[in-house]
């Protein structure tokens, strides 16, 4: 026999159930899951990072002795005094830095009048070159602020002045190197000197009311002290990063730590010196960034990635309390369907089902793998728009030699055509004022000088300023235009060493722009020998000066003009030798330690967010052409959120897309199936309901459809049988007839709709009560019309006043008439004649169940027993009837088989015994109530009906007269 698949094949059955259900889904799940957390892992290990890379390179400035005791001496001694005795106040402030600094430090002090203070200085001789040491270093700041953005211009007669104060400075020291310290922007404003013959610092500060000289010893500048104090406070912490410092050469770990933090501190260290990558830096659940520091020490991160929840431990909290929350809620849902229907176990629902499994797994897919794209597409993104930042930056450091060239090409075109007159017979030069004048205006070097052969400048000194008395300008000149008069003659070398590098780099400095570096200052230079055309012999050389720092600025202001039209990009340039910032703006105090970090490692690509939160995506290098300047580019992170919106644009159109064509499949699969189903649902409701005159809408040529068509031509049929019920309740009796001395109470229960038992009463001519109880053999139509046609032969009779015998006699020839065609069905039946006036009853009987007599109180019950054919066999068959006595108050029971052959749970048929059993237990004085008490205990005992149930209940009452 074929069984089902469910049935055979359980464990596959459940086992696909399970993986397609559960153990896939929630596999994409935990994919997508895990792919989050790990991107949001790998961006807060880049965050820490680079926060560690940022502190490490303020480190690395702080490990600069001359910057942290600037920025001490700054905030200790520069400030304004509180008290109305400014020298008390300044003498604490000096007791609290001796007593941090024993002997390492010594102190100076001139009061507001420039006096020297003997009790607040430390020597107290030399007190008159002292406080000339005190108006010179007073007059270089002054000069130094005035000048500043420029380089400060020192003259002649001061630059001479610091030889007065050899005793104190060193032999070494030069009025510029002083100036220098006192730009406004330079962080380390501690000069190099020499104090009783060692190497030492000075820091020097003028105030309204004192001034301050401090000697720092070499080694109290090279401890690194900010650093050390640094890593001691931040070395054990229970923070994230911890730092260290190692010793490149005797690999010493400061502060003191664990032998296995210190292995691998060296180990990374090594690795990070061999130029390894970042990300690779890592042991365990840390990893190291290294900075080198001054001498031989480097500073040293270790960033613990292990206090925090790693990508793998969040996704599985995630993924447990997803199972965890889908476990509850199943659980919750079956305790509500133990009390309420449950809709999902509808075909529609498992349809449903089914499709959202189908659409829902490639949405996923589409949803990780598109949301996994748009990540890397945001990234790359932001690497494409930092490649053209750097692409730009290099542009630019390139374009400033094409600048150069440029700007050398037309001072050379220039100074071709306007140097020379030639409207007179002889070319003669111009007047070299205007001339002068014109190229000031034209190319605004701060310099212009002609040299005519014998050294003198034909330019007055507002033209030339400080460089036309350079002795090294002037060799220059006199020399190379010898050098070029005198070579065609001989092969001679230039005698004076100091301009031999630049006469045997004539080829390619002349009429070019390149760097002059001198003693105190580095320049731009242009210079051009200028050929007599009548005589060939050079007569003058030309040359151009500009500052280093501006002529870079002004290329860099044109440069930047170039980028106006997009507003979301800011060209920045940082001049680490004055913390100069072009343009200036509140970008700069932010970018500060950034600048730092180019200019300590070079390329720097990174994310940078201002005060007011506003993004920016900054690059910056160090300048090859550019020299001694850093040059940026920041990014408004708007831009790439517009780019980046472009491609989030393109992923929510298709899965709108996705989920427009998931709709109209929806619909299709609702129009195809769904609606079909439930039309065929509620076509079954209907028959259920026993509305049969509803037909199912549906019109397909497909299973379907089909199936409706056959449900309609069951409602069809249905609604015929209902129709024929109707026909044959209308053959029963509507009530029982009221003869005096009986009490009767009938009532039948069909197995179908239409079943094949009947009864029936009618009173003859003479009075008496005729009682007629027959069974067809069968259900359905046939049984009704059988049924309907005994019926017929009854109301015949009754209008012929037939006896009982003769009524059966005309049913069993009517039923032998059908048995020859091919009908073949058999009915039984039996007939009562009671006489009232009587206490007995004729019974006809043909084949039926014998009657039963109960006693009066119940206990008795007897079978009167007649056997007999059914009717429809033998066609001359002669009926006769049997007298039953019925004592008054007894009853007589008519019944058909139907109950006798209903079967128990076990199998076991009722019979005739356990019927008997059944009445006395059932039996009461009221008929109705003695007939409801047979079934409740029937619908108890049985588990099916495969008859029709009929009682008839006659009990004689004993009142006939």
């Amino acid at each position: 026999m074929r069984q089902n698949s469910r049935v055979v094949f359980p464990l596959i059955y459940w086992t696909l159930l399970i993986l397609c259900f559960f153990i896939f889904p929630a596999f994409l799940l935990n994919l997508a899951v895990n792919r989050y957390f790990t991107l949001a892992q790998h961006e807060l290990e880049n965050q820490r990072l680079l926060k560690a890379q940022k502190v490490l390179a303020q480190l690395r400035w702080q490990s600069d002795g001359a910057r942290y005791f600037h920025q001490l001496f700054s905030k200790v001694l520069a400030g304004p005094c509180l008290t109305a005795v400014p020298e008390k106040e300044l003498a604490q402030r000096i007791d609290r830095l001796k007593t941090a600094f024993p002997e390492e430090l010594g102190f100076i002090v001139w009061d507001h009048n420039g006096k020297l203070s003997e009790e607040l200085s430390d020597a107290k001789d030399f007190v008159t070159v002292k406080n000339s040491l005190n108006a010179y270093l007073k007059e270089l700041q002054q000069i130094a602020v005035t000048s500043f953005p420029q380089n400060p211009l020192l003259t002649s007669e001061i630059k001479k002045r610091a030889r007065k104060f050899r005793q104190f400075l060193g032999p070494f020291v030069s009025s510029a190197k002083l100036a220098e310290s006192f730009v406004p922007n330079n962080k380390a404003r501690c000069f190099q000197m020499q104090a009783e013959g060692r190497q030492a610092y000075g820091w020097y500060s003028s105030q309204r009311e004192f001034s301050v000289f401090v000697y720092i010893s070499n080694e109290l500048i090279n401890s690194m002290i900010q650093p050390r104090t640094f890593c001691q406070k931040n070395s054990h912490t229970k923070s994230s990063t911890n730092f260290f410092m190692i010793n490149e050469k005797t690999l010493e770990v400061f502060p003191e730590t664990s032998s296995e933090i210190a292995r691998k501190l060296t180990i990374n260290l090594k690795k990070a010196a061999s130029l390894t990558p970042p990300e690779l830096l890592k042991s365990g659940h840390s990893f190291y960034t290294f900075q080198k520091l001054a001498a031989d020490w480097w500073a040293g991160a270790v960033i613990d990635a292990g206090l925090d929840n790693d990508a793998q431990t969040q996704n599985n909290k995630v993924i447990f309390r997803l199972i965890a929350t889908m476990f509850l809620s199943c659980f919750v849902l079956r305790c509500y369907f133990l009390v309420h229907s449950n809709p999902f176990s509808s075909i529609r629902w498992k349809l449903f089902v089914i499709f959202l499994y189908t659409v829902a797994i490639p949405l996923m897919i589409f949803s990780t793998v598109g949301f996994e794209h748009l990540t890397q597409m945001e990234k790359g993104v932001e690497s494409r728009r930092g490649i053209q930042l750097i692409q730009l930056l290099s542009k630019m450091d390139h374009q400033f030699s094409v600048y150069l060239l440029q700007r050398a090409a037309m001072l050379s075109d220039f100074t071709g055509l306007a140097f020379w007159n030639n409207s007179g017979s002889r070319p003669t030069p111009q007047d070299s004022v205007h001339f002068a004048d014109h190229i000031m205006r034209k190319f605004s070097p701060h310099a212009v000088i002609i040299m005519d052969e014998k050294g003198n400048n034909l330019l007055p000194q507002k033209f030339s300023g400080k460089m036309a008395n350079h002795s090294i300008v002037k060799a220059l000149s006199i020399d190379l235009l010898e050098f070029l008069n005198e070579r065609e003659h001989a092969q001679c070398k230039p005698v004076k060493m100091v301009t031999e590098s630049s006469i045997l780099a004539y080829g390619h400095s002349n009429q070019a722009i390149r760097i002059f570096n001198m003693a105190e200052t580095t320049e731009y230079y242009y210079m051009q020998t200028v050929q007599n055309p009548l005589t060939g012999r050079y007569e003058y050389c030309i040359q151009m000066f500009w500052d280093f720092t501006e002529l870079q600025r002004d290329f860099f202001r044109q440069f930047s003009q170039q980028l106006k039209a997009d507003k979301q990009l800011l060209p920045v340039i940082f001049f680490p030798d004055n913390n100069f910032v072009y343009p200036d703006s509140t970008l700069r105090a932010d970018l500060n330690e950034f600048f730092e970090r180019v200019d300590l490692r070079g390329l720097q690509l990174e994310r940078y967010a201002d005060l007011s939160g506003k993004r920016f995506l900054v690059a910056g290098i160090r300048g090859q052409n550019l020299l001694k300047a850093v040059v940026a580019a920041l990014l408004s992170f708007d831009s790439i959120a517009d780019e980046v919106d472009q491609y989030k644009t393109v992923f929510v159109s298709l899965f709108l897309l996705t989920l427009l064509f998931t709709v109209a499949l929806y619909n299709l699969l609702n129009y195809q199936i769904l609606n079909p189903v439930n039309q065929l649902v509620t076509g079954v409701e209907k028959v259920r309901a026993g509305d049969y005159s509803y037909r199912v809408p549906l019109i397909a040529e497909n299973e379907l459809g089909s199936l409706g068509n056959s449900i309609n031509k069951t409602m069809e049929n249905l609604q015929e049988l209902a129709i024929a019920r109707t026909v044959q309740e209308a053959l029963l009796p509507e009530s029982t007839p009221a003869i005096a001395g009986f009490e009767i109470y009938a009532k039948t229960r069909p197995m179908t709709k239409l079943g094949g038992d009947y009864y029936d009463f009618f009173v003859n001519h003479d009075g008496r009560l005729l009682v007629m109880i027959a069974d067809v053999a069968g259900h359905g139509v046939q049984a009704a019309l059988i049924m309907a046609m005994a019926k017929s032969v009854m109301l015949l009779a009754r209008q012929e006043g037939a006896v009982s015998e003769q009524i059966m006699t005309r049913l069993n020839a009517t039923f032998c008439g059908l048995r020859k065609s091919s009908i073949r069905t058999m009915l039984t039946g039996q007939m009562l004649t009671f006489l009232p006036s009587q206490n007995r009853c004729e019974l006809v009987n043909a084949g039926h169940c014998a009657p039963l007599i109960i006693s009066a109180d119940g206990r008795e019950v007897n079978a009167v027993v007649s056997q007999s054919l059914p009717l429809g066999f033998g066609a001359n068959r002669k009926f006769n009837s049997e007298a039953i006595v019925l004592e008054p108050g007894s009853t007589l029971l008519l019944y058909t088989d139907g109950i006798l052959e209903s079967m128990d749970s076990y199998g076991q048929m009722l019979g005739p015994k356990g019927f008997i059993e059944l009445i006395r237990a059932s039996y009461c004085s009221d008929l109705e109530t003695f007939y409801d008490n047979m079934f409740a205990r029937y619908e108890k005992w049985r588990v099916s009906q495969d008859d029709d149930i009929t009682f008839v209940l006659i009990r004689r009452t004993g009142d006939e007269k």
